[in-house]
């Protein structure tokens, strides 16, 4: 069994496969993972939901939070009695990054370019919803170039609220409507809808730039809100950044018998 984490600013997600082909799925928020008291539970009640006990699975590791990091590799340790496999850099998997500071690219972005790259027509673009908003942009000979970031949902939703004297703090949540008769709604629909077609006009864009369509790909935890807003061409897969992480134990581990579902 492989156990696949993606530690993000605001979620944790976990991945079971064996032999490619996934198991399940479960996740938490990472500030339980960030709190001494609650993330030996938090941890525990995944692998639990995964089917998963000590000692029987190796794992693959991506964290753009450092403390939460270290604490999950001494865990892990505990578990196994073997350090994760960590995907840190995009040169560590063989992937060319057409990017100034290759160093500096997330290790949940380099992925997402992997299964780009392995399920997709290429040129493609993989836009990930999380706390920010990444754009992956994968060129015809497979390169990655470092596309726009925004603030995600929840962050501007968090902006509103906390920078102006009367707006409420409003959650995430699904947007129906542009016209609305109440001022949550209405945060709600501009975050949401706004968002929606942001990410629709930057995809323009980069096709533009490109000079060719490209596959698009929409992921992460609020992936799903706008999802609904966009062409049909886009397609939603929430679990894609996991299933990169397993071509990437692949390439950091050497050959195989991992060999991903279609």
């Amino acid at each position: 069994m492989l156990l696949a984490i993606d530690v993000g600013n605001s979620w944790t997600s976990f991945g079971a496969f064996a032999e490619g082909v996934s198991q399940g799925f479960a996740g938490c928020e990472t500030s339980l993972l960030r709190n001494a008291a609650t993330a030996i539970t938090a941890l525990d009640s995944c692998l639990v939901e995964l089917g998963i006990g000590p000692g029987d699975f190796d794992c693959v590791l991506a964290s753009v939070v450092p403390e939460v990091r270290q604490w999950l590799v001494d865990r892990l340790w505990d578990l196994t009695s073997k350090a994760p496999l960590e995907l840190k850099a995009a040169g560590d998997v063989g992937l060319t990054v057409d990017y100034e500071h290759p160093e500096t690219m997330g290790s949940d972005r380099v992925a997402n370019a992997l299964e780009a790259i392995g399920s997709c027509r290429l040129p493609a673009i993989v836009v990930d919803c999380g706390t920010a908003t990444t754009f992956e942009v994968l060129t015809p000979d497979g390169a990655l170039r470092g596309g726009p970031i925004l603030a995600g949902i929840e962050v501007s939703l968090q902006a509103l609220s906390s920078k102006t004297s009367l707006l409420p703090q409003v959650g995430a949540r699904a947007a129906l409507s542009p016209l609305n008769r109440s001022t949550a709604d209405a945060m709600v629909a501009g975050a949401v809808l706004g968002h929606a077609h942001a990410v629709v006009g930057l995809v323009g864009a980069i096709e533009v730039e490109l000079g060719s369509e490209c596959e698009v790909v929409l992921t992460g935890g609020l992936g799903g809100l706008i999802a609904p807003h966009c062409p049909g061409r886009f397609q939603y897969d929430p679990h894609w950044t996991l299933r990169g992480m397993v071509r990437a134990f692949e390439r950091l581990s050497g050959p195989t018998n991992l060999a991903l579902e279609s």
